[in-house]
């Protein structure tokens, strides 16, 4: 059990006089002067003079408009206003702009001598609007991180710093040892009587007296702040507290905690001294866990798990790879995080997860993923034919390349070598146009199908070799297809006109030669027949006799077009 403390809870009115000479332990007193002015490291060190621990106030669960960091914090931080105290607005105290607003509070206290802080409105995480807003839909959770965070951050500063809060509305997280460890005292309000005068129920008293009991039986105090006045209400709120092993502080009805209240101090029971504060233990850095099990792996992109603990909830924590940083992750209210890495080395990957508080760093155990040695599969490339021939002059051809990604791919790509100048290579994904001796496409192209297009204008037949391959990196490795090979065939193009003209001249003079059946076409008309000819194609046509010619209406003429020449042939 612990030593009783009687306390004292002024906002306003406050006399550092006063506050030295009151009979009790613990005293709580807002930072600030009725004059919006912070009292001074000489005024705080007066308040210490009389004895007992002067508290620094701090509203952990609500901002209030009038203090000089309101203008500070994003409306994305501010919740609805209190109804029951206009000024002061609802915080998502789990927000980093909340929790800089807080350290900047502690870092005020310790700078002017405060014995320790005590947090108010901590029963904000009842409300229903934390409970919609807070992480993880744990706002209970969120409050107590926030409170474990700031008493290591002020603990690293100041060792026999000391953390309480006003329990009053949120009784229920000193079933929570983590934030019973958090503390070292409580202020519980209306404890006995409500701020009407009228009793509390023995249930609700005997309720929260059970909870409460979490602290006294670790040796912390408790206090409990009763707004009643008349001796009679005074000496029952002091039976009762004696009775429960707690102290008292009777304040003024009026709410106002304005100025030290001493109606009580009359009949105060003497209060046996104060036990020698147990030293607060130097903080430890996080214990930083990985639970995901490692072992051997053919997938480069793994997720990893752990845990932290939830004292650093909101935490960030860094996953190497030896010395190297892969991934992080936020840490959850519940010290859980999960990371999504990708392994950088083939063999052994070392994995250790660290984070950072007050107290330092902290190093999980290493746990290896092995990536397997084995080269992964390569692309696999396929070709439809191995030998091309295109014709010069704007002939096209398929070029058949396909190819298959391996089931890890990560990029396969298909480079082409040893495209003449004279050709060109085009996707059907997007009409895309390649050419150069060496060229590189995606699989989305190669598969949406290449055409093949050849520019040649000599008259000769050359011959380009295209080797192909397929490439993908696959756990940081490279692969890379064996080469397959296109042998392309470049013909010119068809001899045209000139040589038709030629052959049709010849079979004229033939014909005008013979003694009978002579034909005399004129030359135009057979330069007109040999503009029919098509893209080597045979074609029909009837060739009209000119006018004044013997009755010979026309000729059958079969024409067919090939590599070696025309050769026309006639019938009558």
């Amino acid at each position: 059990m612990t030593t009783t403390v009687n306390g004292i809870y002024v906002l306003q009115g406050i006399v550092p006089g006063q506050i030295a000479s009151a009979p009790v332990g613990v005293k709580v007193v807002d930072l600030y002067d009725d004059n919006g002015q912070l009292f001074s490291a000489s005024q705080v060190a007066q308040m210490e003079s009389g004895g007992g621990q002067v508290l620094g106030y701090f509203s952990i669960g609500e901002a209030e408009n009038y203090r000089s960091y309101f203008s500070t914090l994003p409306s994305s931080a501010l919740g609805p206003v209190d109804p029951s105290w206009p000024g002061d607005y609802q915080v998502a105290y789990w927000t980093p702009a909340w929790k800089t607003v807080a350290t900047n509070y502690i870092d005020q206290m310790i700078s002017a001598g405060y014995d320790g802080a005590y947090f108010d409105v901590v029963d904000e995480c009842e409300t229903s609007w934390a409970k919609a807003n807070a992480p993880g839909g744990d706002p209970i959770g969120a409050m107590t991180s926030l409170i474990q965070y700031l008493a290591y951050y002020a603990h690293a500063k100041d060792p026999n710093f000391k953390i309480w809060a006003n329990t009053s509305g949120s009784e229920d997280m000193l079933a929570n040892s983590a934030f019973d460890n958090a503390i070292d005292g409580a202020f519980e309000e209306e404890l006995f009587y409500k701020d009407n005068g009228s009793p509390q129920s023995a249930a609700d008293t005997n309720y929260n007296l059970a909870l409460l009991h979490n602290l006294t039986a670790a040796g912390k105090p408790v206090v409990a702040i009763e707004y009643v006045t008349g001796a009679t209400k005074v000496a029952d709120v002091h039976a009762k507290a004696a009775a429960a092993g707690i102290g008292s502080y009777i304040a003024n009805p009026n709410l106002e905690l304005d100025g030290v209240d001493t109606e009580g101090f009359a009949t105060l029971p003497t209060p046996t001294p104060t036990p020698t504060p147990t030293p607060t233990p130097t903080p430890k850095p996080p214990t930083v866990a990985i639970t995901s099990s490692g072992g051997v792996t053919t997938q480069a992109s793994q997720t990893v798990v752990g845990t932290v603990d939830v004292a650093d909830a909101g935490s960030t924590v860094t996953i190497l790879d030896g010395t190297k940083a892969i991934g992080s992750a936020v840490v959850a209210a519940n010290g859980s995080w999960s990371a999504k890495v990708t392994l950088t080395n083939q063999g052994a990957n070392v994995l250790t997860a660290t984070d950072i508080n007050a107290g330092g760093t902290g190093t999980s155990a290493p746990v290896t993923y092995t990536l397997q040695s084995v080269a992964p599969t390569a692309p696999t490339l396929s070709i439809a034919h191995s030998s091309l021939t295109v014709t010069g002059g704007g002939g096209t051809v398929a070029l058949g390349v396909s190819v298959t990604a391996p089931a890890s791919s990560t990029a396969t790509t298909v480079t082409i070598e040893g495209l003449p100048s004279y050709e060109t290579i085009t996707d059907s994904l997007d009409g895309k146009r390649f050419r150069g001796s060496s060229i590189t496409l995606t699989a989305a192209e190669v598969n949406s199908g290449l055409t093949l297009k050849s520019r040649y204008s000599g008259s000769g037949h050359p011959v380009a070799t295209l080797t192909i391959t397929a490439t993908d990196n696959i756990g940081g490795v490279l692969t890379t297809s064996a080469p397959k090979t296109i042998t392309v065939t470049d013909p010119p193009a068809a001899s045209g006109t000139s040589s038709l003209t030629s052959t049709l001249r010849s079979v004229s003079a033939t014909a005008s030669s013979s003694s009978q059946d002579s034909i005399a076409a004129p030359e135009p008309e057979f330069s007109s027949l040999a503009a029919l000819l098509s893209n080597e194609k045979p074609i029909g046509s009837h060739l009209a006799i000119g006018a004044g010619q013997r009755p010979y209406s026309s000729l059958d003429l079969n024409l067919t077009a090939s590599t070696g020449g025309t050769e026309p042939h006639f019938h009558r």
